[in-house]
């Protein structure tokens, strides 16, 4: 196929599917406010998480066919690092939630019932902390409508950020959810046995 062709088909898949998210998404974020259910700590962190995705699959679908060389590429690039870490965080905290529900009732009660405003609050300012590093000199992340890839700047600063912000810790973060979601499942099983 020739190349003009394959972009619009890779426009228009990236389109679709981002759409749908994004309606998901906000969706899903806006019934954690409706539904009685939701109006807990579990479901204001599942908000925040719904409202992250559903940012970056904005970003992804309407900004991301700016020319990369372009400051606003770049900077595109970086606000979706922010909900990207958002969304990281907020999937730990939501992790955390369970494990201290089924394993420390009284941290449970103290952290995630009375102060979930503050733990939102943190996870932001967190955020906020890993977007200002994108500021510095060769940081950049942005979209290479050429290959079809997001990709951190070529540079000594972009390829540090790549692997201790975005690949180290996100492995981390994410290591971390998958071992106290499957603590979580193994005590529910136990219980349920019982």
């Amino acid at each position: 196929l020739p190349k003009p062709i394959d972009d619009r088909i890779a426009a228009g898949i990236i389109f679709g599917l981002g759409l749908a998210g994004v309606l998901l998404n906000f969706t899903g974020a806006l019934l954690t406010f409706r539904v009685t259910a939701l109006r807990t700590s579990f479901g204001r962190l599942t908000a925040v998480h719904c409202f992250a995705d559903g940012a970056i699959l904005v970003i992804f679908t309407f900004c991301a066919y700016e020319d990369h060389g372009s400051l606003l590429s770049q900077k595109i690039g970086q606000v979706s690092l922010y909900f990207w870490f958002l969304g990281l965080y907020t999937h730990f905290g939501i992790a955390l939630n369970r494990f201290s529900l089924l394993f420390l009732p009284w941290i449970y009660k103290e952290v995630f019932q009375r102060r979930t405003s503050w733990l939102i609050l943190f996870n932001v300012l967190i955020c906020t902390c890993h977007f200002c590093v994108y500021f510095g000199d060769g940081c950049d992340f942005y979209y290479n409508a050429e290959t079809y890839f997001w990709e951190y700047a070529d540079t000594p600063c972009g390829k540090a950020v790549a692997f201790w912000l975005d690949l180290s810790l996100g492995c981390a973060i994410c290591i971390t959810v998958l071992l106290l979601d499957i603590i979580c499942v193994v005590k529910m099983r136990k219980s349920a046995s019982v």
